[in-house]
């Protein structure tokens, strides 16, 4: 038996027990908008199979590809970091969860899965390494019922681990790293029992007061392996003076938890299939941009990493996707080689701040703003096209920004756009501001 409600309302019910026995989580409470505060409302729209102890929501099956703006700024992305820094950019996209849910409809699923083949084509065509999708989809992991928690967003370490062997082989046929498995450098040590509550389960409980079960997974530890002190350090801290090591940084969403913890294994099972150290600087809760953004202002230097790992899941990718892609260039390009405008700004607090340019300003690569004291925010870019259509780019950071890179510098790339930038408009503005602006080559 199912219950679902796919109007305005929310529906939730039984799910799996600690034990055999299911649990009755149903409470009058779900079927009603109000319950759902306004930072959860993407927690609405619930479904829950008796049978399986699976809990969907819409968006788990939601699909699109890249549009091809996106995928041509993508692809500057990638350049930039192998022309300026040395790196190899890498996109792992996490498939979308409603694949693997046991009761949606098997055609909606095929869909969602040719349109993950496309995706991760289209970033192929854009130069960039993927995992293969057809390794992931066909693995046996994807056939069964274990590569997504059934009451939670985020993938099982067993996921986490396909993801990861697929990547390896991109990887070595690259060229870009060597995986041997004659002298392992990193093994799966002892595993280890660890429970969660689960994103779905949270809801239940912060609507209906009901405690649901947790999850319960046994979470494989990966340790390095060395017969000597300088091989040691060299699995420890990547250092390839001591061996072949390479420098991997991995700039994820909560599927690869946050700097300090691994979760579900993702930044472990990449050291296990990479045979090679991996810097963890994900952040959970920092959606698409958080984390490289942070990197880039942060660490990103010449030789500072050979293989940067971006991943966030398919599901991100929407037509918003863009302007975080156009923010993470902009604050790889760096402060301004050549300037064509500077201006000095001052808006007035308010909950629409906004300001408007006397005379349009030409596009040119970047845009960026330095404010007295602005470092998290959200604002919008005012433009119009060389018809005079007016449209805007959004740029914004979140609290999960973390402070050691917390910056009054905000940039954001304009590559591939023509037209004018007519004003800036920020929201929620607690105090006037003043900053200045550059339009950079």
């Amino acid at each position: 038996m199912k219950h679902t409600l796919l109007a305005a309302l929310a529906l939730c019910a039984l799910t799996q027990p600690a034990a055999a026995e299911k649990v009755q989580l149903f409470c009058d409470a779900l079927l009603k908008e109000e319950s759902y505060e306004p930072d959860n409302r993407h927690m609405r729209f619930l479904t829950v199979d008796e049978e399986s102890g699976w809990i969907s929501r819409t968006t788990d099956i939601r699909s699109n590809t890249y549009r091809q703006s996106a995928i041509d700024v993508l692809a500057e992305i990638r350049r930039r970091l192998a022309d300026d820094f040395g790196a190899t950019l890498v996109i792992a996209n996490a498939p979308q969860r409603g694949i693997f849910v046991p009761f949606l409809d098997e055609v909606e699923k095929e869909d969602a899965r040719a349109i993950y083949r496309e995706m991760l084509g289209q970033l192929n065509s854009a130069g960039i390494i993927t995992p293969d999708a057809d390794e992931i989809l066909t693995s046996d992991i994807a056939q069964g019922d274990s590569f997504y928690f059934p009451r939670d967003t985020h993938w099982t370490p067993e996921g986490a681990g396909v993801v990861a062997r697929s990547l390896a082989k991109a990887l070595q046929n690259a060229g870009k790293i060597d995986v041997s498995d004659d002298e392992p450098r990193y093994i799966f040590g002892d595993f280890e029992l660890e429970t969660f509550k689960g994103t779905f389960n949270n809801s239940i409980e912060e609507i209906c007061g009901i405690e649901p079960p947790e999850h319960e997974m046994m979470v494989p530890n990966v340790v390095p392996v060395a017969h000597s002190t300088e091989e040691l350090a060299d699995q420890l801290f990547g250092d390839p003076a001591l061996g072949d090591s390479k420098k991997i940084v991995l700039l994820g969403t909560s599927f690869g938890n946050s700097s300090g913890g691994d979760r579900f294994r993702w930044a472990a099972q990449l050291e296990h299939a990479l045979q090679n150290k991996v810097e963890n600087l994900s952040l959970t809760g920092g959606l698409t941009v958080t984390a490289f953004e942070a990197y880039a202002y942060r660490d990103l230097a010449p030789g500072s990493a050979d293989i940067v790992i971006w991943e966030f899941p398919a599901v991100y990718v929407s037509n918003w996707i863009e302007y975080d892609f156009r923010q993470i260039l902009g604050a790889i390009a760096g402060e301004c080689s050549a300037e064509t405008e500077s201006h000095a700004l001052s808006f007035e607090a308010g909950s629409d701040a906004e300001i408007r340019f006397e005379k349009p300003l030409p596009l040119q690569e970047t845009v960026s703003l330095d404010f007295t004291d602005f470092e998290i925010g959200s604002m919008q870019l005012l433009l119009q096209d060389e018809n005079g259509k007016k449209y805007t780019q959004r740029i914004r950071r979140r609290d999960r920004f973390p402070g050691n890179a917390r910056t009054t510098i905000w940039r954001t790339s304009t590559h591939g756009l023509s037209g004018e930038l007519i004003g800036i408009r920020i929201e929620n503005l607690d105090s006037d501001l003043e900053g200045e602006l550059k339009i950079c080559d």
